[in-house]
Formats: structure tokens, C-alpha cells, sequence
């Protein structure tokens, strides 16, 4: 499917490259996810670094397959043709 609501997807190197992409985007909310599982990444990490700035929204998940997981894929293909 095709979603006209995603503004930017960013593969950071460093947690802190998720960090400063977040804050130079300057978005109004920030969407977390209930399967983000990490502590650096987790709903309440992400609320407690950027809800001063920003609506944070915790959604439930709506996939059981993580983005990572496809971009991984996606790039491991490319490669192969």
C-alpha cells in the first residue's frame, strides 16, 4: 500500500542521528509505536526527550513486521540485481 502521510523516512548510523534528524525537522507530532521496544527508541524515552516540543502519539501496532525489516530486504535485493 501507498501512504500519503509519511513525510520522511531517515536510516540513521547513531542514536543521536535520530535525535537530531527528529529535532531538524521540526515536525508538530511525532509518531511512536507499542512494538518500538528499545529503551533509546521506546514511547516513553521519545515522550520524555521531545514532548516540550512536540506532540508524541503512541499507536498500537499495525504490522507485525518492523520497517527495519523491509528496507533490510528492499536494499539486500537491490543488491542482488
Amino acid at each position: 500500500p501507498t501512504y500519503d502521510c509519511v513525510d520522511y523516512v531517515y536510516l540513521a548510523k547513531t542514536q543521536e542521528d535520530v535525535y537530531e534528524a527528529i529535532k531538524r525537522i521540526n515536525a508538530h507530532i511525532l509518531i511512536t509505536s507499542t512494538t518500538t521496544e528499545d529503551d533509546e527508541n521506546c514511547p516513553a524515552t521519545m515522550r520524555k526527550r521531545f514532548s516540550k516540543k512536540m506532540k508524541v502519539i503512541t499507536l498500537p501496532a499495525q504490522s507485525e513486521e518492523h520497517s527495519t525489516d523491509i528496507i533490510v530486504r528492499y536494499e539486500l535485493k537491490k543488491k542482488k540485481s
